[in-house]
């Protein structure tokens, strides 16, 4: 017998609650955001993100020692553990293969004045990106790369968009998260003398011969209409990626890896 409290009803006021969560808006309004899967719960608490609920359906579990470690960390910042039947956890699961680990977190989107920066920052700047697994693609490859923050304008999908937390595999809660007005971060940049990157097939220089060191924020488009032609034109260093083939573009998050892992290069 379970000694966490067991839901059995899909109709359960809780289960209802998960659901709503899962919009953007509910979300805002709640304060709250939805972390599923063993590793990404480790990460947001190792990252002192307080923890408010964990679910568990031990009937998926892959690793009971790990499933036991998190619901003591979850116990020690006083969630609460709920235990849930199989169905009721297929309501509230976001993805196949669950591992039967799902937890509710408080979250608190990161502001310009609180970022705390290197003399020589290495920034990934984001416009427009609206699919979540882009997004989070992009969190998990700019933390690889040790960038200090990644920074959206025009925000169109939240970081704590479920997916966003998935495809970044709970890297959004380690590496500095935040949406901002693109007039205040024009403003910060400016401030903080950091120049700004991107990529343009009409390029003359390639990646690895511009200059890639010192305080930098790479620029990222829209996974459609690219980097708008108010960024592109303000950008300082333009410049194109070589391609042999056919293909006339990269996807988004392959297009600033190669830029980003350039820039680590020079700097190391």
């Amino acid at each position: 017998m379970s000694r966490f409290p067991r839901i059995e009803s899909r109709q359960n006021p809780r289960i209802k609650n998960l659901v709503k969560l899962r919009t953007t808006k509910e979300r805002r309004s709640q304060g709250l955001c939805l972390i599923e899967g063993e590793l990404e719960l480790t990460r947001a608490i190792a990252a002192g993100v307080p923890l408010r609920e964990l679910y568990l359906c031990p009937e998926h579990w892959r690793d009971e020692r790990a499933a036991n470690e998190l619901i003591s960390q979850a116990e020690s910042q006083q969630a609460k553990v709920f235990e849930l039947t199989r169905e009721c956890f297929e309501k509230i699961s976001l993805r196949e293969g669950s591992d039967g680990l799902f937890g509710v977190a408080e979250f608190a989107e990161a502001r310009l004045t609180s970022l705390k920066l290197p003399d020589e920052p290495l920034l990934v700047i984001v416009e427009g990106i609206e699919k979540p697994g882009n997004l989070g693609a992009l969190i998990r490859t700019a933390e690889a790369a040790g960038a200090n923050a990644l920074i959206a304008c025009n925000a169109v999908t939240d970081f704590f968009n479920p997916q966003v937390i998935r495809n970044s595999r709970g890297l959004v809660f380690s590496l500095p998260c935040l949406s901002v007005d693109s007039d205040a971060l024009k403003t910060f940049l400016t401030e903080k003398s950091i120049r700004t990157a991107a990529t343009t097939p009409a390029a003359d220089a390639t990646h690895w011969d511009a200059d890639l060191r010192g305080p930098l924020a790479i620029l990222a488009g829209a996974e459609h209409e690219g980097l708008s032609n108010e960024w592109l034109a303000k950008a300082d260093i333009k410049l194109r990626i070589p391609m042999r083939g056919e293909a006339d573009s990269l996807n988004v998050n392959t297009a600033t890896a190669i830029v980003l892992f350039e820039a680590l290069r020079q700097r190391s």
